[in-house]
């Protein structure tokens, strides 16, 4: 009898045991799934957050980029000193969340008729490119753009938009690098309540010009792009000798 209730008592205490077992086991394949879920719902929700710029992406500026115009179909003219005209068109936009590339061609108008030198010369690019926090600009200038001298690389807007901001940065002009210092000089609004953005840009150590000083004066219009610009240029005379004269010319 006593031996019977052993052997009882022993299949009770392995089944417990088993029953135990098995509880752990499962306990852990749980534990595992859950973990390997939760890897699943991390790398998705990396995803989307990659997706809407939450994981330290800096989006382009959308403020910077308000001061260009993304309408393909729209030409912008100019006139200006010494009946100096020109005439851009947005040629592509590209880029990412990051950045935003703005390509323009541009021609300067040519009332010759068909003389003088050959049509690729009036041709040039312009492009520009917007990020978190400026403007960056390059131009592709044909000989005839090259006569009105003016800076071919540099950024020219940069955050915050506001009267009396200031940077440095390097700059190519006439094929040389420089440092120049940028200011906006002025924010206002235009006759329709269009933001205005003037900007001063110095250049020291530039031989020719009064005072070693090369200085470009810019004005950007919200939806308009560059409305207006003034610098110095020189004009080569008779022998060695170069005289100075103001330039400018704006949009209409």
């Amino acid at each position: 009898m006593k031996e019977n209730l052993k052997i009882i008592l022993s299949s009770v205490i392995i089944s417990v045991l088993a029953f135990s077992l098995m509880g752990c086991s499962k306990n852990n394949i749980n534990s595992s799934m859950l973990k390997g879920d939760n890897i699943v719902k991390a790398q998705d929700n990396i995803v989307k957050a990659q997706d809407k710029g939450q994981l330290n992406v800096k989006e382009y500026s959308k403020e910077l980029s308000a001061y260009f115009s993304t309408n393909e179909m729209r030409e912008f003219h100019y006139n200006g000193t010494l009946e100096y005209g020109e005439v851009i068109k947005l040629d592509k936009i590209t880029g990412t969340k990051e950045s935003l590339i703005l390509q323009f061609n541009g021609e300067i108008k040519n009332e010759s008729d068909g003389e003088g030198p050959a049509k690729d010369k009036f041709h040039f690019q312009k492009e520009y490119t917007i990020d978190a926090d400026s403007v960056k600009e390059i131009q592709k200038n044909g000989d005839m753009k090259k006569k009105y001298a003016a800076i071919e690389k540099g950024t020219i807007l940069k955050m915050p938009i506001i009267k009396g901001n200031t940077w440095e940065n390097e700059v190519e002009f006439k094929g040389n690098k420089y440092i120049a210092k940028n200011t906006i000089v002025d924010v206002t609004k235009d006759k329709d309540n269009k933001n205005l953005v003037k900007t001063e840009t110095v250049i020291k150590g530039v031989q020719g010009y009064p005072k070693n000083t090369y200085k470009e004066i810019k004005v950007y219009c919200e939806g308009k792009g560059l409305v207006e610009f003034n610098n110095t240029i020189l004009i080569k005379g008779s022998g060695e000798k170069t005289s100075v004269m103001d330039f400018s010319y704006r949009q209409f």
